[in-house]
């Protein structure tokens, strides 16, 4: 027991250095995505993905100048639309959406209705917050029906592949679909709404937050029935007391032998462990051996 503790605790051990915002910058056709996050997390992906969403929009809409897309949380939640001056070196429209979290049919709506209004923008600064939340029209619809796989942009985000297994995702209508590959055969082994964190462990077992007090456990697999192998999948679910309630702060997650898999916390001490075999979390250990 001893020897466990103080692994845990060179696990959990850590420096904690000043916190800045995580800015990612790249360009999806004309659309240029300035993207602002607490971390490195599928927050990212999930912006990325909008930009790829609004790519295909300004295409059904004939719309052939730069846009500059800013996810950017702003605790004054002001929605802005501009044209960007030549000496400002974002020379084109610019949206800025405040939203801590990206609704992706909500931010279609909008850029759709800034290009409708375009000639009368100046006008229409205070409609940008219902354009917003307006009913999606039958082409955001449209759009929104699109597969979009996960991005692989980011390389601080973790993105693991073999010749047999593999896990990766596509959204779709406000869905993630999560896949598996097993034996050579995809299989989609969930859907979730959301993801925070996507850690895939093992080949055969993936971890997903999907809130900060929720954690999904996918583990996936093929079982031979005698003249071929089937594949299989299962979904657990955790309710998740997170360190820390007020943002998504993603964990260190890792496998410790062949049978634990610890959940980590970047700041504190916080230490969760999953048994594999028996399918059991147990949530922050070090707090139970100190009683």
């Amino acid at each position: 027991m001893t020897k466990l503790i103080n692994i845990l605790l060179l696990l959990s051990f850590g420096i904690v250095s000043a916190h800045k915002n995580v800015i990612f910058q790249k360009s999806y056709g004309n659309v240029n995505l300035i993207s602002s996050t607490s971390y490195y997390t599928e927050d990212i992906n999930k912006n990325i993905i909008a930009a790829k969403y609004v790519e295909l929009l300004l295409k059904e809409l004939h719309y052939k100048d730069s846009i500059y897309l800013w996810f950017w949380p702003d605790r004054d939640k002001i929605f802005k639309a501009y044209f960007g001056k030549e000496e400002s070196k974002l020379k084109g429209l610019n949206i800025f959406i405040p939203e801590y979290e990206t609704d992706i049919s909500k931010t279609l709506s909008l850029v759709e209705n800034v290009i409708l209004n375009q000639k009368s923008l100046d006008k229409e600064r205070d409609r940008l917050l219902s354009w917003y939340n307006s009913t999606p029209s039958k082409l955001v619809k449209d759009i929104h029906l699109n597969k979009i796989y996960r991005p692989k942009d980011v390389p601080e985000l973790e993105h693991h592949t073999d010749q047999y297994y593999t896990f990766d995702y596509f959204y779709e209508n406000g869905t993630f679909h999560i896949l598996s590959l097993q034996n050579r055969e995809v299989i989609e082994a969930a859907q979730v709404g959301k993801i925070l964190q996507f850690k895939i462990v093992t080949s055969s077992l993936l971890f997903i937050f999907t809130e900060t007090n929720s954690l999904t456990i996918i583990s996936a697999d093929y079982k031979y029935d005698g003249t071929r192998y089937n594949a299989t999948s299962e979904t657990l679910k955790f309710d998740f007391q997170p360190e820390w309630e007020y943002s998504f702060r993603p964990y260190k997650i890792r496998l410790l032998g062949q049978k634990y898999i610890t959940i980590e916390s970047i700041f504190g001490d916080k230490v969760s462990l999953y048994n594999i075999p028996k399918k059991k979390l147990m949530q922050d250990l070090l707090a139970m051996f100190e009683e």
